[in-house]
């Protein structure tokens, strides 16, 4: 249902297809894991990583540019139950890589349905 609702408000706004590799966050992660300090910790919050598909493609390229294991750190914020459980189970063997977190982030506090 959820996804279909995002289709509908998607078609309406007349907004293109979520896809990375045209939507510019491919290269938010290129850019980033480029000028990525190796000496430091790298910290990037996924904030509605719905099953990871982000996080995924962000380790790849850390994995691909040699960066320390260890060096780059993803919190994933994901609030929806049954999406989060996905994700979790997704990246069980990710350790200390990645936190994911069953939470939504806003600019206010409070709760919501």
């Amino acid at each position: 249902m959820v996804r279909f609702a995002r289709f509908l408000t998607n078609e309406a706004r007349l907004d293109c297809p979520n896809d990375m590799a045209s939507n510019g966050e491919v290269l938010v992660q290129e850019i980033v894991l480029k000028h990525a300090s190796r000496s430091r910790q790298l910290i990037v919050f996924d904030v509605g990583a719905n099953v990871g598909q982000w996080t995924r493609s962000f380790f790849e390229k850390s994995d691909v540019l040699r960066l320390n294991r260890n060096n780059a750190k993803v919190y994933a914020f994901e609030p929806c139950s049954s999406t989060y459980e996905t994700l979790r189970r997704t990246f069980e063997t990710s350790g200390e890589r990645l936190t994911t977190v069953q939470k939504a982030l806003s600019n206010t506090i409070g709760r919501s349905t």
